[in-house]
């Protein structure tokens, strides 16, 4: 239902864009300025074609293999240089591992004003050439001593 109202939003704030959607019956062409497809169809999406990959407030509900599915969908369809914006609480339902691959660097880590638990941050990275899990590392410990104060002031 989401991504049926997703697709008249865009629809009627933009349009001049040629917005297509799989459940509207529309196959896939990437003449399409939006096309809006469930996960289980990005197959259909050609690797390293996306500037910008989001997941806001589901990878919280999900089991592991899901998570990593998601990140692994990112790493695939995501360009060099492109941005990657998480935000998820990670004390909620879903508290295993983000199996961020180690190429994604860390540009924003913190809990903002929607974070709704201590261990809810949003997490801005990019992807580039090089390993960067130990600088990410820094950055989470950093992070992590932000929600034990927040935990126990």
């Amino acid at each position: 239902a989401s991504l049926m109202y997703a697709y008249s939003y865009l629809g009627s704030q933009y349009p001049e864009l040629k917005i297509g959607s799989f459940y509207a019956g529309d196959d896939y062409d990437n003449a399409y300025d939006c096309y809006i497809l469930p996960s289980w169809r990005t197959g259909v999406l050609p690797a390293f074609s996306f500037d910008i990959c989001i997941n806001i407030e589901s990878m919280q509900e999900m089991q592991q293999h899901h998570v990593d599915f998601y990140l692994e969908m990112f790493d695939r369809l995501s360009v060099s240089g492109a941005e990657i914006y998480l935000s998820n609480a990670r004390d909620y339902v879903f508290k295993g591992r983000w199996n961020i691959p180690p190429h994604w660097k860390t540009l924003y880590l913190n809990n903002t004003p929607r974070s709704w638990t201590a261990d809810h941050p949003t997490h801005i990275l990019r992807k580039n050439e090089g390993d960067y899990s130990l600088e990410r590392r820094a950055h989470e410990s950093a992070f992590r001593q932000q929600v034990q104060k927040w935990v126990c002031p």
